[in-house]
């Protein structure tokens, strides 16, 4: 795959991700639409609210094609849980 084609993939996730979590998160703060937005944990959604954007963003996903588990991403290692990180894993999963 090119890195253009990679480039390509990884915005196409974040893209999902920042509208899953303006979905999710509508008039909060953390909607900001940046790659550094913490999604988990200080600053980020609680629990709950977690685990409602992962089903948004994963039915976004499934509507372009893709299948990928949001749950089992993150649960792969916390410390990336940005939306960026994420978006970066999803990109990796649907390569």
């Amino acid at each position: 795959m090119t890195n253009q084609a990679a480039g390509d993939l990884h915005e196409r996730a974040l893209d999902a991700v920042y509208a899953a979590l303006r979905e999710v998160d509508a008039g909060h703060a953390i909607a900001d639409s940046e790659a550094d937005t913490v999604l988990l944990g200080e600053g980020g959604l609680d629990s709950l609210a977690f685990v409602t954007f992962a089903v948004a963003l994963e039915e976004r996903l499934q509507r372009t094609g893709w299948t990928v588990s949001v749950i089992d991403l993150v649960s792969q290692d916390l410390g990336f849980c940005t939306a960026g990180g994420l978006a970066g894993r999803i990109a990796d999963a649907v390569r």
